[in-house]
C-alpha cells in the first residue's frame, strides 16, 4: 500500500513536470520579449511556473495554451499525460512477476515468458530513485544551513532584525518565519544603507519565502533540467528586480557605487538551497550591466508589460477545458448533444438527433434536481448484454458489479443507475495479455470493434460519474474465444469458515493431517509451513491447505471439496529460478456443456495478501468460438507452471488425492485434445 502511494505521488509529479516542460520554455521566451521592461515583470512570470510545479490542480478554460497544444483533458483539475491507473495497476489483487522459461520456444530456464519476467515496475524503480534524489538535496541544504549557523554564532545584534558579523564577506537574509539580515562589519555609510535597503526589500516582498518554495519545487522535480534552469533564472530575475527597486528608491546617482559593491561582495557562486538570500550571489556581471543601464520605464512600456503578463498568466495557468455535453458533435460526430457538463470527463450523448429516451430524460432531471455531480468516479465491472445503436454508444442492458463485490445494478437501471454513456474524452483500453493485465490504450472506434460480436456478453472495467463513463478497459481481447485474465479473489478464509461451521476443534475432530512440508511462498521471514488436511464435517469429503509463517501464524488457506461430478480443484506448490509460488487450478469438463479451465499463480505477502503472478481462464462450449491456435497459446504457460510444481491436494471426481506428483503431462495441449473434440462437435 505504501509503495502504491509512493508510485502514485511519483506519477503525479511526472505529470506536473511534463506540464512545466511546456510552460518553462514559454516563460523564457516571454522573459526575452520583456527584456527592456522592469525585471519585476519577468520575476512575476516565474510564479506561474512555481504554481505548476507545486500545485497539481488548476482551473480549466477554452483559452488554455495546453489545450491548443492538444494536452490531455483535465481529470479532477489535473492533467494526466501518464495515467496513474496504467502505471500502477488498480487490480483487486496485486500482480507479481515471476521468472519462467519460455514454453512457446521450449527454451531453458534462462528464457522468459512475456507474462512472467523477473522485472520490477519501472514506476517503482523510478519512484525510489526520485525519493533518493529529494533526500540528497534536502540533506545538502540542511548541512549547508547548519554550517552557516555555526559561522553566525558570533554575530552581534545591531537593531530590529539586523546583525553584524566580523567573518562575513557578503550580506544576506536568513530565516523563514523570522528572517534576519546579516551584514559584514566592513560595510559603512551610504554603501551600508543601500545594501541594507536591498535586503529589506527582499523581506517585504517575501522573496525569502518564494526562494524556499522554489527550492522545494526543485527538490520534487530534481530530475527535470528545465526546472533547474527555471530555479536559477528566476533567482537572477529576483535579484535584478530588487536591484532596480533600490535604484528607484535611492536615485540613479548610486548606480556606480551600487555596481562597485556588487563586484566587491560577489560570492562567485550560486547558493542552491532555499536559504540564504545573498546580496552578491549569482550573475554579478549581468546584474551590474542591468544596474548601469537602468532607466525609468515609460508608462506605455509598463502598460504593455502588464497586459502581456496578465494574458500569459491566464493562458499558462489554465488547463484544457472540459468538454460539455451540450457542445459540438459526439465521438462519431453529427449528433444532437443534450445534458449537463460532467465534473469528471465530458458528458456524452443520450440520444440520436431528434430522439430522446424517456429514461435518459429522467436521468437528467434527477441530475438537475440533485444538484452538483459527483467529484470522485465510482468504479466497477460491467457485463454488457446490449449496446444501443445511438451515437455515441449507450449501454442500456447490463449487469454492473462494484469493485468491492456488491452488485448494484442488474439487467437495466435498477437502484437509481440509469443507462451508461461514454464520455467524449473517455479513455479506452484493452488488455492484450491472456494471463496478466497489460492494457493498451486504443481509439473509440477500435474499442467498439471489440464489442460488436452478436449474442455475446463482454466484461469491461469502468470508472463513471453520474452515468457517464470516463474510463473503460476491456478485460480481455480474446473473450469471445473463451479466454480472459482471471484475478485471484479471496472471499475470506476457508479455514475461518470451517471453524464457524464445525467449531474451534474442527481440525482435531473432523480432519486428518495428510501431509506437511516447508516452502518459501510468502514475503515473510523464513520458509512457510504448509499443512494438508483431509476430512468431512458432514457436507461431503473435503481437503484443506493451511499456509503458516515461521512463527506458526496462519497466513492463508485453500479449500477443495466435492462440488460437482465433472469438476476438479487442485492446489500445487512450485518454484522457478529460486522463487516459490502457489498454484490453484479448476477443471470442469462436461461432454454436453463443454469445458471451463482456470488457474492462478501467486505468492503471499507477509500479511497474507495475495500477490498474483498470473491467472487465466479458458471456456469452450456452445457460447464460445473455439480457436485452436489460441488454445495452444493459452495452455502453454499453464503446462509450464505445472512442470515446475507438484500437487499437494486435489479433489477429482469424488476422489481426494494428496500425493506429491507432477501433473504437467495431464494438462497440456495434446492431452486435453480440444481440437479433435471441437471437430467432432461440428460434424
Amino acid at each position: 500500500m505504501h509503495t502504491q502511494m509512493l508510485e502514485k505521488c511519483f506519477v503525479g509529479i511526472l505529470n506536473m513536470s511534463l506540464t512545466a516542460c511546456i510552460i518553462i520554455p514559454v516563460v523564457i521566451a516571454l522573459r526575452f520579449l520583456l527584456r527592456k521592461a522592469p525585471k519585476i515583470f519577468s520575476y512575476i512570470l516565474w510564479a506561474v511556473v512555481l504554481f505548476r510545479l507545486i500545485c497539481p490542480v488548476s482551473f480549466s478554460a477554452a483559452f488554455s495554451l495546453l489545450g491548443a497544444l492538444d494536452a490531455p483533458k483535465t481529470e479532477r483539475g489535473q492533467i494526466s499525460y501518464i495515467s496513474v491507473d496504467a502505471a500502477v495497476i488498480p487490480a483487486d489483487t496485486k500482480d507479481l512477476q515471476l521468472p519462467v522459461a519460455n514454453p512457446v520456444q521450449g527454451g531453458a530456464a534462462s528464457e522468459k515468458t512475456p507474462a512472467a519476467e523477473p522485472m520490477v515496475s519501472a514506476v517503482t524503480i523510478g519512484s525510489w530513485i526520485w525519493i533518493a534524489g529529494i533526500l540528497a538535496l534536502l540533506i545538502y541544504s540542511v548541512a549547508t544551513l547548519v554550517k552557516l549557523k555555526r559561522k553566525l554564532k558570533g554575530a552581534k545584534h545591531e537593531r530590529d532584525n539586523i546583525y553584524i558579523a566580523e567573518n562575513l564577506t557578503t550580506p544576506f537574509v536568513c530565516g523563514f518565519l523570522v528572517p534576519k539580515i546579516y551584514l559584514p562589519a566592513a560595510l559603512a555609510g551610504e554603501e551600508k544603507a543601500y545594501i541594507l535597503l536591498h535586503e529589506q526589500i527582499h523581506i517585504r516582498r517575501g522573496d525569502h519565502i518564494v526562494k524556499l518554495l522554489g527550492y522545494l519545487a526543485l527538490c520534487l522535480h530534481w530530475f527535470n533540467p528545465l526546472v533547474w534552469a527555471a530555479f536559477f533564472l528566476s533567482g537572477r530575475d529576483m535579484e535584478m528586480s530588487c536591484d532596480e527597486a533600490v535604484i528607484r528608491k535611492m536615485g540613479v546617482g548610486v548606480k556606480k557605487e551600487y555596481s562597485a559593491s556588487l563586484l566587491n561582495l560577489a560570492t562567485g557562486r550560486r547558493i542552491i538551497g532555499g536559504v540564504p538570500l545573498a546580496f552578491g550571489e549569482g550573475d554579478t556581471g549581468g546584474r551590474i550591466k542591468n544596474v548601469l543601464g537602468y532607466k525609468k520605464p515609460a508608462a506605455a512600456l509598463i502598460c504593455a508589460a502588464v497586459i502581456v503578463i496578465a494574458a500569459a498568466a491566464a493562458v499558462l495557468l489554465a488547463n484544457p477545458r472540459k468538454i460539455s455535453a451540450s457542445e459540438g458533435a459526439g465521438l462519431t460526430g453529427g449528433v444532437k448533444q443534450t445534458g449537463k457538463e460532467a465534473t469528471y470527463g465530458a458528458g456524452g450523448e443520450y440520444g440520436d438527433a431528434g430522439q430522446e429516451n424517456e429514461a435518459d430524460n429522467a436521468g437528467q432531471e434527477d441530475a438537475e434536481a440533485g444538484g452538483s455531480l459527483q467529484e470522485e468516479p465510482e468504479s466497477g465491472t460491467l457485463e454488457i448484454r446490449m449496446l444501443s445503436e445511438k451515437e455515441p454508444k449507450t449501454i442500456t442492458a447490463y449487469a454492473l458489479q462494484k469493485d468491492d463485490g456488491e452488485w448494484i445494478v442488474y439487467n437495466g437501471w435498477e437502484d437509481g443507475i440509469g443507462p451508461l454513456v461514454f464520455a467524449q474524452d473517455c479513455v479506452y483500453k484493452v488488455n492484450t495479455s491472456m494471463e496478466t493485465i497489460d492494457y493498451e490504450e486504443v481509439s473509440y472506434e477500435e474499442f467498439m470493434d471489440f464489442l460488436e460480436t452478436e449474442d455475446f456478453r463482454f466484461s469491461i472495467r469502468i470508472a463513471f460519474v453520474d452515468n457517464v463513463i470516463v474510463e473503460a478497459a476491456k478485460i480481455s481481447i480474446y473473450e469471445e474465444y473463451g479466454i480472459s485474465y482471471a484475478a485471484k479473489i479471496s472471499y475470506g478464509s476457508a479455514y475461518q469458515y470451517l471453524l464457524e461451521v464445525a467449531g474451534d476443534d474442527m481440525l482435531e475432530q473432523y480432519y486428518t493431517l495428510a501431509g506437511m512440508e516447508t516452502f518459501d511462498v510468502a514475503d515473510s521471514d523464513g520458509d512457510e509451513q504448509i499443512e494438508v488436511y483431509t476430512g468431512d464435517i458432514g457436507e461431503g469429503e473435503s481437503g484443506l491447505v493451511l499456509f503458516r509463517n515461521a512463527d506458526g501464524s496462519l497466513l492463508y488457506s485453500e479449500l477443495v471439496y466435492d462440488n460437482h461430478l465433472n469438476s476438479r480443484d487442485n492446489v500445487y506448490l512450485g518454484e522457478i529460478d529460486g522463487t516459490g509460488f502457489i498454484m490453484d487450478m479448476h477443471i470442469y469438463d462436461d461432454a454436453l456443456f463443454g469445458v471451463d479451465y482456470s488457474y492462478h499463480v501467486y505468492r503471499l505477502s507477509a500479511e497474507g495478501e495475495i500477490l498474483q503472478i498470473a491467472g487465466s481462464g479458458f471456456a469452450w462450449g456452445p457460447y464460445w468460438e473455439y480457436q485452436d491456435e489460441l488454445f495452444k497459446e493459452w495452455v502453454e504457460p499453464l503446462t509450464y507452471y505445472l512442470e515446475h510444481s507438484h500437487l499437494i491436494l486435489s479433489h477429482q471426481v469424488g476422489e481426494l488425492r494428496t500425493e506429491q506428483v507432477s501433473e504437467a503431462d495431464k494438462y497440456n495441449y495434446e492431452t486435453l485434445n480440444l481440437k479433435d473434440r471441437s471437430l467432432e462437435r461440428m460434424q
